[in-house]
């Protein structure tokens, strides 16, 4: 029974020592093989133990294979990680783009800015222009009725100097109608005088005074001032009456009295 006994405490000595140094070499098969794939556990696989001393014991195998580690990282874990890059890679892309387009459009609005600043200056230049034209075009016009104002004024002035002139013309004729008419009465009397006595009685007599023309040329504004004025200078009021003139010692009789009238 004692020697039964102490194999079996034998026993189990080495079997507590061989478990510690399986467990201490299933932790380095697990390192080495972090790098496996998580589909490995769903197969079977096979864990080889190399011992560092001679096994004189048992030998146990584990049919379960070693535990899953959490914190390994897996070449799935890598795809999915370049997967995630990829897909921000050509986010980027597309956010480059994205913004070179619009950049390029910035660029574009500020050159239709720059052109719409330019159009709105040439717009208030033209309608400068077209207020200067129409000040000038007002200005003429205002001269232009200047003008005509003054073209009205000028004919009528010529009318009315026409209508003077006529007047005077009217004068004129009646004036030489009268020194006529006294000129025929100082002939009348010559005859008288030279019927009555003889040259040689008759004292100096002078020269009778020259006919005037009815009528006078239309462009002889000097003459016409000129009897104007000695009109307006021996013009007698209308419906006065001259002196009575002295008898006559010859006994001729005077000429009658009265007004000057063209008859």
């Amino acid at each position: 029974m004692r020697d039964v006994t102490w194999c079996m405490g034998i026993m189990l000595c080495l079997s507590i020592c061989l478990f510690g140094k399986s467990h201490s070499g299933n932790a380095l098969t697990q390192s080495r093989q972090r790098r496996a794939p998580a589909d490995d556990s769903k197969k079977c696989s096979y864990t080889f133990l190399v011992p560092q001393q001679k096994i004189t014991g048992p030998i146990c195998a584990s049919a379960t294979g070693p535990e899953p580690d959490k914190d390994r990282v897996t070449r799935m874990d890598i795809a999915d990680v370049r997967d995630v890059l990829s897909k921000q890679r050509r986010e980027i892309e597309m956010l480059q783009l994205v913004a070179d387009v619009d950049g390029n459009l910035v660029n574009e609005m500020k050159l239709l800015r720059k052109e719409s600043r330019n159009m709105n200056s040439r717009v208030t230049q033209l309608y400068m222009q077209l207020l200067h034209e129409i000040i000038r075009k007002r200005d003429n016009s205002l001269e232009l009725a200047q003008l005509e104002n003054r073209v009205l004024n000028v004919t009528t002035e010529m009318l009315r100097l026409a209508s003077r002139y006529k007047e005077l013309e009217l004068r004129f004729a009646g004036l030489a109608a009268t020194v006529n008419n006294q000129s025929v009465l100082i002939a009348a009397l010559e005859d008288r005088c030279l019927r009555g006595y003889g040259r040689q009685d008759l004292p100096a007599v002078p020269p009778l005074v020259q006919v005037v023309p009815e009528s006078i040329p239309a462009n002889n504004n000097r003459f016409t001032n000129e009897i104007q004025r000695d009109n307006n200078n021996r013009a007698f009021p209308r419906g006065s009456r001259m002196d009575a003139p002295t008898p006559d010692p010859l006994g001729i009789p005077p000429p009658p009295q009265g007004t000057l009238t063209a008859d």
